[in-house]
C-alpha cells in the first residue's frame, strides 16, 4: 500500500527533532578533539594509540606522528578514506540538522514526483519528518525465511506467500496476508506513473534479497519510470554498531539523499541473475553467483553467503542462527528470550538481518518443537509476556553442539532457504563447514 509522506508529515508535525534522534551526528569539533587526544597518547607511547596509528596512518616517521596522521586514523575508523571526507560529511549533517531545527525544512524530493521504496516501514516517518513529500511503498516480504516464489504470474507469489506468512504467525490470517501482498504488488504496478523511484536499502540479507527481487521486477522498462535511484549503505558515521536505516535520525536521510545513484543496466542484470538463482530448488546457482563476486552491488555477495549458512549444517542439521542461539545459551547460561535476542543481535550475529518476530517464531519456537526439543521456554503467555520467558538448554542441545546427533533426524524440520526446501526425512541441501559450500545430504 502506498503512503503519502506529506500526509504522514501532517500527523507528525508536533514531533521535535531531538525526540526522534537516536544518536548525535558526527561533530567535527568532537573529532578534532579525539584526534588531538590520539596524537598525545601516541607521543606518550601508549600501546593502543600506537597500534591504531600503525593500522591506519598513511606514513608516520618513527617517533614523530603528526596531527594529520591522527586525523587520518579518526577518519578511517569512522569509515572515511581521508579526513577531508569526514569534514564534508560533518558539514552536510550539521546543515541538515539546522534545516530541520528551523521548523520549515525544504523538500528534498520536490523536483520530481517520487516513490520511495523500502523493505519495511521503519524509515517512513523519518523521511516525512526530514521533509520528504513524495510517496512511500513498503515491500517487505521476508525472503530470508522463504519460500521465494516466482512472480510470474503475480497470483502465484501472492498465494504461496500468503500461506507462508500465515503459517509462521507473521500475520493473523491467510486472508490478511493475501490482502497485504496484493496491496504491495498494486504499489509496484503504480510505480511507472511516477517521475522517479528511489530504493532505500542496507547491506544485510533481508534487504539485499528484497532488492534483488525489485531489480528483477523493474528490469522490465514498462514497469518503471525513466529515473530509478538507489541508496544502499552498510554503515553510517556516528553509529559504530550500525544494523540498518531504521536506527538513523531524520537528518541522516537528507544526507543520504545526496549520495543516491542511478540504477545501472548492469545492476538490473545482476538483479535478474540473482533472483533466478534465489528461486531455484538447489543452492548452487546462488552460491556460484556469490563466490564469483557481485561488484555491481558489493553488499550482495556477503549477504547471500550469510543467507546460505541458514542451510542446515552438515555436522548437526542446525541453521547458523539456530547454532548461534544454542551457543549463546551454552556459554552464558539460561536467560529470557528478550535478552537472548539482544545478545544474538548485538554481540554474535556477524551480519544482522533477523528481526525479533522471526527470531522468536522461527528460531526459538522451532528449537522448542518436537519430541526431543533443544530448548525449553518458560510458562508465560501473551504477546507481551513471551519475551520474558526463560530459555533453557536441554540434553538434546548439548548433543547437537557436540555434533553427536543431527537436528534433521530428530525434529520436525520444515523451512525454506530461498527456493530450497528443507524437510526432515528427505534429501536435504546442507552447508558443509569444512568446504564452506552447499552439499546434498541423502
Amino acid at each position: 500500500m502506498i503512503d503519502s509522506l506529506a500526509a504522514r508529515a501532517a500527523t507528525l508535525s508536533s514531533h521535535r527533532l531531538d525526540e526522534t534522534t537516536a544518536a548525535r551526528p558526527v561533530s567535527l569539533e568532537q573529532q578534532k578533539k579525539r584526534a588531538k587526544e590520539l596524537l598525545k597518547a601516541s607521543r606518550n607511547g601508549e600501546p593502543d594509540a600506537l597500534a591504531r596509528l600503525a593500522q591506519h596512518a598513511r606514513s608516520v616517521e618513527a617517533g614523530a606522528p603528526k596531527l594529520a596522521d591522527a586525523q587520518h586514523v579518526i577518519a578511517r575508523e569512522l569509515g572515511f578514506s581521508k579526513w577531508e571526507g569526514l569534514k564534508a560529511h560533518a558539514e552536510r549533517a550539521r546543515m541538515a540538522r539546522d534545516i530541520l531545527r528551523s521548523g520549515a525544512p525544504s523538500v528534498p524530493d520536490k523536483d520530481a514526483r517520487t516513490l520511495h521504496i523500502r523493505c519495511g516501514s521503519d524509515i517512513r516517518d523519518g523521511l516525512a519528518i526530514a521533509g520528504f513529500r513524495g510517496d512511500y511503498l513498503s515491500f517487505a516480504y521476508p525472503f530470508v525465511h522463504g519460500p521465494a516464489p516466482s512472480a510470474e504470474p503475480v497470483s502465484n507469489f501472492i498465494e504461496i506467500g500468503a500461506r507462508f506468512l500465515s503459517s509462521v504467525s507473521f500475520v493473523q490470517t491467510e486472508a490478511e496476508a493475501r490482502s497485504r501482498l496484493t496491496g504491495e504488488f498494486a504499489g509496484l504496478a503504480a510505480a511507472a506513473d511516477y517521475d522517479r523511484i528511489c530504493f532505500w536499502f542496507e547491506h544485510d540479507a533481508y534487504d539485499q534479497l528484497c532488492l534483488v527481487f525489485l531489480l528483477d521486477w523493474f528490469s522490465k522498462s514498462t514497469r518503471r519510470p525513466r529515473q530509478v535511484d538507489l541508496i544502499c549503505v552498510s554503515d553510517y558515521p556516528g553509529f559504530p554498531n550500525f544494523h540498518g536505516l531504521g536506527q538513523l535520525p531524520p537528518d541522516a536521510f537528507r544526507v543520504l539523499w545526496q549520495s543516491r545513484q542511478p540504477v545501472t543496466v548492469e545492476q538490473y542484470g545482476l538483479g535478474q541473475a540473482a533472483w533466478q538463482a534465489l528461486i531455484q530448488p538447489g543452492p548452487r546457482p546462488l552460491f556460484d553467483l556469490a563466490t564469483d563476486g557481485t561488484p555491481q552491488l558489493p553488499t550482495l555477495a556477503p549477504a547471500i553467503l550469510r543467507q546460505l549458512r541458514e542451510l542446515p549444517a552438515l555436522a548437526n542439521g542446525l541453521g547458523f542462527t539456530e547454532q548461534l542461539a544454542l551457543s549463546i545459551l551454552e556459554r552464558e547460561g539460561s536467560m529470557t528470550a528478550g535478552r537472548l535476542f539482544g545478545r544474538y543481535t548485538n554481540h554474535y550475529e556477524p551480519l544482522v538481518f533477523m528481526g525479533d518476530l522471526g527470531f522468536y517464531d522461527l528460531i526459538l519456537c522451532g528449537l522448542a518443537a518436537g519430541p526431543r526439543p533443544a530448548i525449553t521456554l518458560g510458562d508465560l503467555d501473551g504477546e507481551e509476556e513471551r519475551w520474558r520467558r526463560e530459555v533453557r538448554l536441554t540434553d538434546t542441545a548439548k548433543a547437537l553442539l557436540e555434533r553427536r546427533v543431527s537436528w534433521l533426524d530428530i525434529a520436525p524440520v520444515h523451512r525454506w532457504v530461498g527456493g530450497v526446501e528443507i524437510r526432515s526425512g528427505a534429501p536435504v541441501w546442507c552447508w558443509d563447514d569444512g568446504s564452506e559450500r552447499p552439499t546434498l545430504r541423502d
